[in-house]
């Protein structure tokens, strides 16, 4: 629709479903919330950005982060793991967990803590696979298996460079701002009284030094697709992201000096493990990973995906799958904003 700032919306619905799950969760047992009250915030969520932060499209898409059984994980974090543990801080509650916890002796509040995760942990989960089946009311979703939501947003971003209308991104993951191109840019949910922000592909490229750029468009194409997302793979490549990746630059050193060195000078003496350095940038080059084409196939399905519900068909939803407190009519405000033509049925 004319009237609307952007051709797709793509939503980190899984930020959003972890954000809306600690809100509802929040002074609460188990038992006093569930799943079903996380859905029905992150529908309010995404229709109060169109509506209060200007954030409409013609469609929004549910784009989901999916691990890999073959790779134990996502794609990358198989690349790279005899360097080190791709976002290894990152832990999860699991049943066989708390039966461990529970034969160590730990004490009645330690175990209650982890019960809690563990429930709270289950509940995120449930509320994903139920917003995955939003297809058919007007929300079609997608995810690959080893892709993270960075990867594939970050490959629909250079594949819509030719869009007549520019896309953008819904998240708070900072990182996601190098992810943004020509025709794909970035909002910043706002929270806990932080401002929202808009933020185009443009801004960003202003921001990376202006000694690094010829360099960065040489060596970007074809591997990587965007100068902008190549220079922050070096960047993360060098440990200075929030992944988790191995710190490979000498301490105390300038990031952007050592790349410098790196791409103009062809320096790495301020690379303490170059083999660690050039695996974890071999990890970026997403284009290249073995579901490449499968991810493909499902960006160019976003034209046509989903089904533009009628409100009898919004009702049925929610008697199907238990859902309170959204009603017809605020949900028909939010289809009204989308275009029809952007569905398949």
């Amino acid at each position: 629709m004319d009237s609307n700032k952007y051709r797709y919306c793509f939503v980190d619905t899984s930020y959003l479903v972890r954000r809306n799950g600690w809100v509802v969760s929040k002074g609460k047992a188990p038992g006093e919330y569930n799943y079903l009250d996380i859905v029905k915030m992150s529908i309010q969520t995404v229709n109060k950005m169109a509506r209060d932060y200007g954030v409409t499209a013609d469609k929004f898409i549910f784009v989901f982060d999916a691990w890999s059984r073959e790779y134990e994980g996502y794609y990358r974090s198989w690349l790279i793991k005899d360097i080190i543990e791709y976002k290894g801080s990152r832990t999860f509650e699991t049943v066989e967990g708390l039966k461990e916890l529970e034969a160590s002796g730990a004490s009645e509040a330690e175990l209650r803590y982890y019960a809690d995760r563990l429930y709270a942990n289950q509940q995120i989960k449930d509320a994903k696979k139920m917003l995955m089946s939003m297809g058919p009311i007007g929300i079609p979703s997608i995810s690959v298996e080893s892709f993270e939501f960075d990867d594939l947003v970050y490959m629909a971003g250079v594949l819509m460079v030719r869009e007549d209308k520019p896309s953008v991104i819904l998240t708070k993951d900072s990182d996601l701002q190098y992810c943004t191109t020509p025709g794909l840019d970035y909002f910043k949910m706002p929270v806990s009284g932080s401002d929202p922000e808009f933020i185009t592909y443009q801004e960003m490229w202003d921001r990376v030094p202006d000694d690094l750029k010829e360099s960065l468009i040489a060596r970007s194409i074809p591997d990587y697709g965007s100068a902008l997302y190549y220079y922050k793979a070096l960047l993360d490549s060098l440990g200075e992201g929030h992944n988790d990746l191995k710190k490979t630059k000498r301490p105390r050193k300038n990031a952007n000096r050592v790349l410098h060195e790196i791409l103009v000078d062809d320096n790495w003496d301020n690379v303490v493990d170059k083999d660690a350095f050039l695996r974890q940038l071999e990890s970026f080059k997403v284009f290249e990973f073995p579901k490449a084409f499968e991810a493909y196939q499902a960006i160019c399905s976003i034209p046509q995906c989903g089904h533009y519900a009628s409100t009898q068909e919004f009702v049925n939803f929610c008697q199907a799958t238990g859902l309170r407190g959204i009603s017809s009519e605020y949900y028909q405000t939010f289809l009204n904003r989308l275009d029809q033509k952007l569905f398949s049925e």
